[in-house]
């Protein structure tokens, strides 16, 4: 009995890498960092071995953030193109928190994306995504705030 849910297990594991292959097929200059060979993730700064629910929900966090901010998919191709020593990286900073009072913290994923150097990170953006995958608001970091995605838009291309 315990083999055979052993082996279901695994099934199921691999299954979800696949399914997390698949949705990294574009990012083929991030699966090296995010999805090592002893699978580990940054998760809330620390690296810390991933359990299946967590790599399952970062895997829909980025289907969903991926589908719907297209700037990652070019900002991770800026990267990959720019310096072969330096990689795009994504991780989910906090999950959502039913006991905190703060509407971001108690309703949404904070994502972080940046770019990972030898010695150090550097942040691009913080996408807050929210737990029924129904909405995704940026941190502004400049002016300590949260934004949508609209206005976030709006910001950066006038940036440009």
């Amino acid at each position: 009995m315990r083999i055979r849910f052993v082996v279901l297990l695994s099934i199921v594991l691999v299954l979800t890498l696949k399914s997390l292959d698949h949705t990294m097929e574009h990012f083929s200059s991030t699966r090296e960092f995010t999805r090592s060979s002893n699978p580990e993730f940054l998760v809330g700064g620390a690296t810390r071995y991933v359990d299946f629910f967590n790599e399952m929900m970062l895997n829909r966090i980025s289907e969903y953030l991926f589908q719907q901010v297209p700037e990652i998919k070019h900002f991770s191709n800026f990267i990959a193109k720019r310096d072969s020593a330096v990689h795009f990286v994504y991780y989910i900073e906090s999950y959502p928190d039913p006991k905190s009072s703060n509407p971001y913290k108690k309703e949404y994923y904070e994502v972080y994306v940046g770019e990972s150097h030898t010695d150090h990170q550097v942040r691009w953006n913080t996408f807050l995504v929210r737990k029924d995958f129904n909405g995704i608001l940026v941190r502004d970091h400049l002016n300590f705030d949260v934004i949508t995605l609209e206005q976030w838009r709006r910001n950066k291309d006038t940036q440009q």
